[in-house]
């Protein structure tokens, strides 16, 4: 069997005998264990052997080799009793190691180069989660596992089964809505395939959440109904967007499913299960409108006189046109950080929007400003709830973009180190923050 044939092999070594394994995840990097042979040899060696100079035995006979040939620990020693070397005259050169040396950079890689415009999706993803999207975009790494499908009855409906449902009946209703019929008689049709099929919580649960989707989703049916009235108009053609900003992709896409009125302006209309607001005070999540915003920001550099409505079953979200000059800058910086983000993890992701700007001052803080800058990052409302934010939302068990997190910025210290967060903070999602704040600011 496989041991026979182990013990075979080591009583057969002369001079010295080699075992190697995959000691880390292609992955992750995370540390993998060799086979129970091995494993059990090393076992045995490390209660029978001492070194001479009383250390761990296993350290001395085992030897770490780094991912890549080419790596400069290859090099750091040229004495023959080296434990890492190589036979690749081309490495051990001394033009190549200097070609090596001047194009390593720990800290951040070269611009990516990329022929053709951002698409608002990806834009949107970014300012979503810059960490996340510089693996996905840059390095092209994935962590997310396929999906699990589930194999039980449901009986309490969670917050995905709820988005579905509301989801369903908000497609089910745009078309009625937009022929100025009753969206009702669709829904409740949807609403009894649902129950058929089993998609919705089995019994009194079910009906519980039924009668919840009503009470949430008849008031935004309603306030769209109420829109498609002071916006008559329907633009049958959609309208191409595209920005340039020198030094990056730009970006560029179409807007469908505009409407207009008399006065010349447009309107972008949109109904979304998720929720917009959460908690009692009903605050905004600026995380559920960043995709939206780059999309007014574009449509308003170009001049034209757009103004964006979404509507949720919790909170509806407006933003009124901007000035083009204005609205172009914005986008520009927008543009820019992905540029930088394409080059290193960003230590940001919107979630921590509304726990800077809330704790910074009304007129904002320029980072130029040495002590005001330094005050508002001791500042203790600052700290405490960037801090809540963190454990919420950074680097938590379960969550789909722990691994990423954890990979750029394992601690709080690390992702708060010399006011990074801050700053983008700032830059990133202030012009969002307070424009949508603005109708409640009058």
């Amino acid at each position: 069997d496989d041991r026979y044939l182990f013990l075979e092999a080591l009583l057969s070594a002369r001079e010295r005998f080699s075992v190697s394994w995959v000691g880390c995840s292609i992955v992750d990097n995370t540390e993998q264990p060799p086979s129970v042979l091995v494993g059990q040899l090393r076992e045995h060696l490390s209660a029978v052997w001492h070194a001479a100079d009383g250390g761990d035995v296993l350290t001395q006979i085992t030897v770490r080799h780094p991912l890549q040939a080419f790596s400069p620990q290859y090099f750091h020693n040229a004495s023959p009793q080296a434990r890492l070397f190589t036979f690749g005259a081309e490495w051990r050169s001394p033009e190549a190691q200097q070609n090596a040396a001047a194009a390593h950079q720990p800290d951040t890689l070269e611009p990516l180069k990329r022929d053709e415009p951002l698409s608002f999706a990806e834009l949107k993803a970014f300012l979503e989660h810059p960490v996340r999207e510089f693996f996905r975009q840059r390095l092209q790494v994935r962590y997310e596992e396929g999906e699990i499908l589930a194999d039980q009855e449901t009986f309490v409906a969670d917050g995905l089964d709820n988005w579905v449902l509301h989801n369903t009946l908000i497609q089910a209703a745009r078309k009625p809505l937009q022929m100025g019929s009753d969206p009702w008689g669709v829904c409740e049709t949807e609403l009894a395939r649902m129950q058929r099929s089993g998609a919705l919580a089995f019994g009194g649960a079910g009906r519980l959440q039924v009668e919840r989707a009503r009470e949430l989703l008849r008031p935004m049916l309603d306030d769209y109904r109420q829109q498609l009235g002071a916006w008559p108009q329907v633009l049958d053609e959609s309208l191409e967007l595209r920005h340039e900003c020198a030094g990056t992709p730009g970006v560029s896409g179409w807007l469908h499913g505009l409407r207009g009125n008399e006065q010349g302006g447009l309107l972008r209309m949109e109904m979304q299960a998720t929720q917009l607001t959460s908690g009692r005070a009903q605050q905004w999540r600026d995380e559920k409108l960043v995709g939206y915003w780059v999309e007014h920001l574009a449509a308003n550099s170009m001049g034209l006189p757009l103004t964006t409505l979404v509507l949720s079953p919790a909170g509806t979200a407006r933003l009124e046109p901007l000035e083009a000059r204005q609205a172009a800058a914005w986008l520009n910086v927008v543009l820019q950080a992905w540029v930088e983000g394409m080059r290193r993890p960003l230590p940001i992701k919107a979630e921590f929007a509304r726990p800077v700007l809330t704790a910074a001052p009304p007129g904002g803080v320029n980072p130029d400003d040495a002590s005001a800058w330094q005050e508002l990052l001791t500042s203790e409302k600052l700290i405490s709830q960037v801090s809540a934010c963190y454990d919420a939302s950074w680097n938590q068990p379960g969550r789909r973009d722990a691994l990423y997190e954890a990979r750029a910025y394992p601690d709080f210290d690390a992702l708060f180190a010399d006011g990074e967060l801050v700053k983008w903070a700032l830059a990133l999602y202030g012009p969002m923050f307070i424009a949508l704040r603005a109708k409640e600011a009058e």
